[in-house]
């Protein structure tokens, strides 16, 4: 298969060529992305008709997992279950003396405590979406941390998104926009995804010394793209 980027993205594209095709079109479905174009089109324009749609491509990805309900809370019988970090989360709640709710993650599970004398627990999807925007943000915060060293231009500020386009985003003044969802997804979905908007920091472009830099912030970048785009779970939701 032609090899048309150093974009991961770019992996999971099939290219077919056809006698009868006029026009180069690009096409979303399970097995990936499918660009099918006329028999005398050249690498040189494929490359170039990929790259000019590879936001609508992210985007697509994205509003599959969303349409499929990829993250939503499960119910098998009498019990819950919670996408966190690529595995099923088994969700169990109890009334405990604690001042306000509480979310721990431990053993493959997750344990919320409610106060003894809270009258109405709420709804329970809605409090672990604002848990899992918490912990991307913290894990973001601890990879740079750990990384401060290494990363040429810091953020002033990493914020949480909701965006249906994008799993991140940057600005000029140094803003990341990181997808409160990326928490359930596997951790090197997470750390691919910070790495390359901190690359954008210093390059924003997707040219070849973004990539460069990319793979020195994380040099298995490749490998956390896959999390990010194949995911290490179901895709059709069951346990």
């Amino acid at each position: 298969m032609l090899i048309i980027s150093d974009d991961p993205l770019a992996k999971r594209l099939r290219i077919r060529r056809f006698k009868t095709s006029k026009r180069m079109r690009l096409r979303i479905d399970e097995k990936g992305i499918l660009l099918t174009a006329p028999v005398w089109i050249s690498d040189k324009e494929i490359h170039c008709f990929f790259m000019e749609h590879r936001d609508w491509v992210e985007k697509q990805l994205m509003l599959m997992d969303e349409k499929m309900s990829v993250f939503s809370l499960r119910t098998d019988g009498e019990q819950r279950f919670f996408l966190v970090e690529g595995t099923w989360n088994l969700v169990e709640e109890r009334d405990q003396s604690v001042d306000w709710v509480q979310i721990r993650y431990e053993n493959n599970k997750l344990v919320v405590l409610y106060p003894s004398l809270l009258r109405s627990r709420g709804d329970l999807e809605i409090r672990l979406k604002e848990w899992i925007k918490e912990q991307t943000i913290q894990k973001s915060k601890d990879f740079i941390e750990l990384n401060k060293d290494r990363i040429v231009v810091l953020p002033n500020r990493i914020r949480i998104s909701s965006a249906k386009s994008k799993w991140g985003s940057c600005t000029s003044k140094g803003v990341v926009s990181l997808h409160y969802r990326l928490f359930q997804l596997p951790p090197l979905a997470l750390q691919y995804v910070l790495c390359h908007e901190l690359a954008h920091l210093v390059h924003m472009n997707h040219g070849s010394l973004f990539w460069e830099e990319v793979r020195r912030l994380m040099p298995n970048y490749k490998e956390g793209n896959e999390k990010l785009l194949q995911r290490d779970f179901p895709r059709n939701g069951s346990l």
